[in-house]
């Protein structure tokens, strides 16, 4: 509200000062919010806090403190990137104890959507050579399913050349 009426009454310059000094007690406030948010890890306390500080000012918040702000937020989404990836993996790993080939094709492709929003670490290497042996695993059968479809075709014509007695290619 005190921005609006700063910029109606721009020739007056009560509301510019006024506006810088809410500002001051504004970024103290902001800075007790995101010690809390941050602590409680709650992502979409900290969105709210980045939008604010991206937003218009007088008195520019510290570009350091914008800075931590927002790599607290990748942090956190490159954290719940990185669960969900574990879940996937753990998915993975269960479709193929079930050797249930089109559900592992679902989840891989979820899988390698989930990994490029990870961060390196050591972690997610360890979740990619786990889901490694799964891959491999899909690729064979994705393969075995192709020499079987080619099988049966050569097959099927063969048959047809035999009943028919026309040419077999």
């Amino acid at each position: 509200l005190l921005r609006k009426i700063a910029e109606v009454d721009s020739g007056n310059q009560i509301w510019e000062t006024d506006l810088r000094s809410y500002e001051e007690v504004r970024h103290r406030q902001i800075q007790d919010r995101f010690q809390i948010a941050s602590k409680n890890r709650n992502y979409n306390e900290l969105r709210a806090i980045a939008k604010e500080l991206h937003g218009k000012w007088l008195l520019p918040p510290q570009k350091k403190f914008i800075q931590r702000v927002d790599q607290e937020i990748r942090s956190l989404q490159q954290g719940a990137a990185q669960d969900r990836l574990a879940e996937l993996t753990q998915e993975l790993q269960d479709a193929f104890v079930e050797r249930d080939l089109s559900w592992a094709v679902e989840v891989q492709t979820e899988w390698e959507k989930a990994v490029k929003s990870c961060g390196e670490s050591d972690s997610v290497r360890r979740l990619q050579n786990q889901a490694q042996t799964v891959f491999r695993w899909v690729t064979d059968q994705q393969k075995r399913e192709q020499n079987e479809s080619k099988f049966n075709e050569a097959v099927e014509r063969l048959q047809r050349a035999i009943i028919g007695g026309s040419d077999i290619s």
